[in-house]
C-alpha cells in the first residue's frame, strides 16, 4: 500500500500566514516523504506554495459530481430544514459561547446590525437569532451537535470525490472551529482519519464555538489556551500538545547587539534619521476594527511633527496585513511627511520582526501584536478608546478590553493602557524617557503566552504531525 497524503486544510488568509510564512510547510515537506495537499479558498495562494504541494480549492476540492439529483435534492432540502431550525455552526457557536459566558460573545451581542454582520465574516456568530429558541439551554445544545455532526449526513459531493480520490492518513484544521469544515469532518471521520486541530489564534478558544468531534489531537500555542480547552471544551490534558507560536520562531534569534544596532541605524537612516532617532511605530488594525484609527495617526503625527514629546522621532504607519483599504483609509496621514510606511505583508512575518527588531515604542489595539511587540521587548501602549469619534458603549474599542482571552496581558502590568489622548501623550512621553519601565511586566506576558518561546515551535508542530502519521501506519 502506497504512502497515503497529509491534507492540510487553511480556512483563510490569517492560517495560511501562519502555516506558510512560519516554515511549517517547508519543514513538512522535507521530513516526510508522504504527500502534502493544501486546501485553501483562493488560487491566488497556488503561488505562495511550495512546488511540491499540491492545492485543491476549498469549496471544490474535486470535480467529481456522482451524486443523483434526487440526493442532491435531499441534501439540499435537508441543508434548509436545519438552516430554519438553527442546526447550523453559526447556531452551534452561539450556544456554545452563551453557555460559556464568554465576555467577547456578550458585549458582540450588543452591537449594531451592520457591525454584527462584520463580526460573522471573521466567525464571530452573535446575532441572537443564531440562538433562537432557548439559547441558554444545554440540552438543546447537546441535541443540535448530535443531530449536526451525525453519521447519517449527505457530505458535499466535490468534497466526498476528494476523499475518495486517494489515501489520506492524516487531515489537519488549522483554525478549527470554522463553518466550512462540516462536510470534511464527515468524510474523514467515515474513513476513520486522524484529525489534529490547531487553535491558531489565541482568541479563538473563547470565541469561535465548539471544536469538531472525532479530533485525536488539539494543538494549543500556550498554557492559557490549553486551560481554556479543558475547561470549556472538554478536551482531555493527554490529547493537547501546547507548541507555542510557530509565527514567533523567527523572534528567538534577535542577533548580537551590534547586529541589532547596526540593523536599527539602517532602517532610521532610510527615513532620513540619525542613530540617536527613536522610532514609534502605529500598528494598524484590520478595517473592521480599526475604524478610530486615522484620528489617532493624524493626532500623533501633528504632536511629534511640533515636538511635543521631544525631537528626533521616527513615526512609522505600519498596516495590518488584511487592510486591503489602507491607503484609502489613511490617505490624509499617509500624505504628512511626518507618517512613514511601506505595505504588510500577508505571509512575510520576518518583515514585522525586522520592524519591531529596530522599534522603541508599539502603538496599536488590543490584539496580538501587542504580543509580537513584547516578544521583542518593545515598550507597548494599548489605545483603549475610540480616538476622535465617540460611537455608543457598544461599539466602543473599550469593549474589547473585556475579552477573555486579553484579561492575562491586563493583569502583566507589561503594558500602558490608554483611555484618552492626554493619557496617551503621558505613556509615550514616559517610555520615550525610560524604555525599561515595564520591562518585568514584559518578561511575566512572554512567560506566561509565549512559553514555549524558544524558535522552535514550527519544528515541534511538525513533529507532532509526523508522529501521528506513525501512530496511523502501525494502527494499519
Amino acid at each position: 500500500m502506497g504512502l497515503g497524503g497529509i491534507v492540510l486544510v487553511l480556512p483563510g488568509s490569517m492560517p495560511f500566514r501562519m502555516v506558510v510564512g512560519s516554515g511549517i510547510l517547508d519543514q513538512l515537506c522535507s521530513k516526510s516523504k508522504h504527500p502534502v495537499v493544501v486546501i485553501c479558498p483562493d488560487d491566488a495562494y497556488r503561488k505562495k506554495l511550495p512546488a511540491s504541494v499540491e492545492w485543491r480549492d476549498l469549496h471544490r476540492p474535486h470535480s467529481a459530481a456522482d451524486q443523483s439529483v434526487l440526493t442532491r435534492v435531499f441534501r439540499a432540502l435537508t441543508l434548509r430544514v436545519e438552516s430554519l431550525l438553527n442546526i447550523t455552526f453559526p447556531g452551534l457557536a452561539y450556544r456554545f459561547n452563551e453557555i460559556a459566558g464568554f465576555q467577547a460573545h456578550q458585549f458582540k451581542k450588543g452591537m449594531s446590525v451592520n457591525r454584527q454582520s462584520r463580526e460573522e465574516l471573521a466567525g464571530n456568530f452573535v446575532r441572537k437569532s443564531h440562538g433562537f429558541p432557548f439559547a441558554a439551554s444545554q440540552f438543546l445544545y447537546r441535541l443540535y451537535r448530535a443531530i449536526y455532526y451525525r453519521r447519517a449526513y449527505i457530505p458535499d459531493r466535490f468534497i466526498k470525490g476528494f476523499f475518495k480520490e486517494a489515501p489520506i492518513d492524516l487531515i489537519v484544521f488549522w483554525h478549527a472551529q470554522n463553518e466550512v469544515y462540516r462536510d470534511f469532518v464527515h468524510c474523514a471521520r467515515s474513513q476513520s482519519i486522524p484529525m489534529l486541530a490547531a487553535i491558531g489564534s489565541w482568541d479563538r478558544a473563547t470565541t469561535k464555538g465548539p471544536l469538531m468531534p472525532g479530533v485525536t489531537r488539539v494543538l494549543a500555542i500556550n498554557q492559557v489556551m490549553r486551560s481554556d480547552l479543558i475547561e470549556y471544551h472538554g478536551i482531555p490534558l493527554n490529547s493537547i500538545s501546547v507548541v507555542g507560536w510557530p509565527q514567533m520562531d523567527s523572534y528567538a534569534a534577535r542577533g548580537t547587539t551590534k547586529e541589532q544596532r547596526d540593523r536599527k541605524i539602517g532602517f532610521l537612516s532610510k527615513y532620513g534619521f540619525d542613530s540617536s532617532a527613536s522610532l514609534v511605530v502605529y500598528a494598524g488594525n484590520a478595517e473592521r476594527l480599526g475604524r478610530h484609527e486615522p484620528s489617532l495617526v493624524s493626532y500623533l503625527a501633528q504632536k511629534i511633527s511640533t515636538g511635543s514629546y521631544g525631537e528626533n522621532i521616527c513615526f512609522f504607519l505600519r498596516p495590518h496585513p488584511q487592510d486591503l483599504k489602507f491607503e484609502t483609509r489613511f490617505s490624509s496621514e499617509l500624505k504628512n511627511t511626518n507618517v512613514h510606511s511601506e505595505d504588510a505583508s500577508l505571509t512575510s512575518l520576518s518583515q514585522l520582526k525586522e520592524l519591531f527588531l529596530c522599534a522603541d515604542i508599539v502603538i496599536s489595539t488590543q490584539g496580538s501584536i501587542s504580543l509580537d511587540a513584547v516578544a521583542l521587548d518593545c515598550c507597548v501602549i494599548n489605545v483603549a478608546f475610540d480616538g476622535d469619534l465617540n460611537p455608543a458603549y457598544d461599539e466602543s474599542v473599550q469593549r474589547s478590553y473585556e475579552m477573555d482571552h486579553y484579561q492575562p496581558v491586563l493583569n502583566s502590568g507589561g503594558i500602558a493602557i490608554v483611555r484618552n489622548y492626554p493619557e496617551l501623550d503621558q505613556a509615550l512621553s514616559a517610555y520615550l524617557g525610560d524604555r525599561t519601565l515595564h520591562t518585568e511586566g514584559r518578561k511575566k506576558l512572554r512567560e506566561t503566552m509565549l512559553d514555549p518561546f524558544d524558535g522552535k515551535s514550527a519544528e515541534r508542530t511538525v513533529d507532532l504531525l509526523l508522529d501521528e502519521l506513525v501512530a496511523t501506519v502501525k494502527k494499519v
